[in-house]
């Protein structure tokens, strides 16, 4: 009888330890799962945003193209550049953008929709803070972010 009790409870407590290393187990990788599944709706999220950000700074940059071409194609506007408000206006319309402001290409502000002033507008080119930036912004055929 004694060695009938022992058995008994060996199995109780082997049982018992098997059933707790299986809730361990089920546990484990049920919590490696939800993981999973909120890792990828946290990549899938971030991917969407980074897609329409992409997709309004795109929007963005073409129509600043289309409102520098058109400026560009006037030379009346470097001599009388009041006139750029007018495609200013367009661009400002757009609840994405502050200001805007056109520039030559040695820095000198020709309009600027935050001032009515352009000529107190300190030349980028000669500011040590925004000449590294507005030299890349020279370089390039695109939209560059950065101080100018």
């Amino acid at each position: 009888m004694a060695l009938f009790k022992k058995n008994i409870w060996l199995i109780f407590y082997s049982l018992t330890l098997t059933a707790v290393i299986l809730f361990l187990l089920l546990s484990y990788f049920k919590w490696q799962n939800i993981s999973l599944k909120y890792q990828i709706a946290q990549e899938n999220t971030v991917e969407l945003i980074a897609n329409a950000t992409h997709s309004l700074f795109d929007t963005q940059e073409r129509l600043m193209d289309v409102l520098g071409a058109a400026i560009a194609e006037e030379d009346r506007y470097v001599h009388h550049p009041s006139g750029i408000g007018k495609y200013a206006k367009a661009l400002l319309d757009n609840p994405d953008v502050l200001a805007f402001g056109v520039t030559t290409p040695e820095g000198v502000f020709l309009y600027g929709s935050s001032d009515s002033d352009p000529a107190r507008i300190p030349n980028l080119k000669n500011r040590p803070e925004s000449y590294a930036s507005f030299m890349d912004a020279l370089s390039h055929h695109g939209m560059v972010f950065g101080r100018t």
